[in-house]
């Protein structure tokens, strides 16, 4: 059984998904430290940076159920070199674009990569993780997406200033193409999987859309990938715009928030584990509780505030809206069942996204709208209390995808 086998070999298991994660989160994650240099070099609004962010996971969207649905009838492995492959010439394309409708048309395309290679690592800790430590594993790797973020924020300026915003986006390149041979090298699919996905999938498939219970889930979980991808890719321009801060110690504050985010998701998956005993929906709701109000305490600073007041908010963004996503993650997979969990992880994905590509063009036009950052950090905030309400309605008997 997959599950004994774990027993013996679950930690390269869990370092190369985590290692997927990570690889496959550096080009919507690097964005925002590299927003100033776009923005400067092809002389585009902030909406239109908050498009690039768009594009991305539109092309996400259009892969992300057919990979969940392929991971779990075929197998992980394959998904993740063939999805951190896409991503790698993806970000190439993005490097030597030479306007913005082709960088806008290339990281569209990167996006696809990010779809095909990010619903297969749900399906790994499944596989190999039993109940009593998914949480704590899930949380782990989904620190990849935190981890990516606290990287690109303290090295991309560097780098940019070094070798132009080109130069950056090449070294993303290059890691996703050696993160694919790494991560296709050390997974191994478990014996049995392949064919009780395959058993399951086709008749099954169906479930997951009709099922209650992950439908408000990922609504709600579309609010919070909402307010998070918002808070961080504008994170840079509202802290030199603002605050009038330097770029590169704008992307060290946006460092640390990523970190926050790192140490935050171990936290609450652990704490889901073992201080909740598995009740994942109380976690996430006292996530969204803190999220609400350190949004809406972040959009109250005066422009004088003092650099330990904004330090200490920009951290305590990462704790809060950084920091729910493995916990989310492990209830949708539980909800579903193991033979199912890719694929409801990629359903769980692709709304989370749908609200990604809302969110950080429209906050962007609030912005240019209104001159100020202060009535779109209050919609944000708003929002999150909306996804509290809409997490209060959500029962679930775990394995039961057609639950109501």
């Amino acid at each position: 059984m997959a599950l004994e086998a774990a027993q013996a070999f679950p930690w390269p298991i869990l370092g190369a998904s985590l290692l997927v994660q990570t690889a496959a989160s550096f080009p919507n994650q690097g964005l925002s430290p590299l927003a100033p240099f776009l923005q400067g070099h092809f002389a585009v609004t902030r909406e239109q940076i908050g498009l690039l962010t768009t594009a991305l996971f539109r092309g996400s969207v259009f892969a992300i159920l057919p990979a969940g649905w392929a991971a779990d009838r075929f197998g992980v492995r394959g998904m993740f070199g063939a999805g951190l492959a896409l991503i790698g010439v993806g970000v190439l394309a993005m490097a030597l674009s030479p306007s913005y409708a082709v960088l806008l048309a290339s990281t569209a395309f990167s996006g696809l990569g990010n779809g095909i290679a990010l619903p297969p690592t749900t399906r790994a800790i499944m596989n190999w993780f039993p109940q009593r430590t998914r949480a704590v594993a899930m949380s782990i790797k989904q620190t990849g997406v935190a981890l990516a973020g606290a990287i690109v924020a303290w090295t991309l300026p560097v780098l940019a200033m070094a070798w132009g915003w080109r130069g950056a986006l090449v070294a993303i390149a290059l890691v996703a193409l050696l993160a694919a041979a790494v991560s296709y090298a050390v997974y191994r699919d478990p014996g049995g999987a392949r064919g009780e996905g395959a058993r399951a999938a086709r008749p099954r498939m169906a479930t997951i859309f009709r099922s209650r219970p992950l439908v408000l889930a990922s609504c709600a979980a579309a609010i919070y990938g909402l307010v998070q991808l918002t808070l961080v890719g504008f994170m840079v321009l509202f802290l030199t715009e603002v605050f009038r801060y330097p770029v590169v110690l704008a992307g060290v504050l946006l460092g640390w928030a990523q970190m926050a985010g790192v140490v935050a998701r171990v936290m609450w998956g652990a704490l889901s584990d073992a201080v909740f005993g598995g009740r994942r929906r109380v976690v996430l709701t006292i996530i969204g509780v803190l999220t609400t109000c350190v949004t809406l305490r972040l959009s109250l600073l005066p422009a004088d505030a003092p650099l330990w007041l904004v330090a200490a908010l920009v951290v305590s963004v990462g704790l809060s809206a950084i920091g729910w996503n493995g916990v989310h993650m492990t209830f949708v997979a539980e909800v579903a069942g193991r033979e199912l969990s890719a694929s409801a992880a990629a359903f769980s994905l692709m709304l989370t996204y749908i609200g990604i590509m809302v969110g950080p063009p429209l906050f962007g036009r609030i912005v240019d709208a209104t001159g100020s950052y202060t009535v779109g950090l209050q919609a944000l905030a708003a929002l999150t209390a909306l996804a509290v309400l809409i997490l209060q309605t959500v029962r679930v008997e775990r394995g039961r995808v057609a639950g109501t």
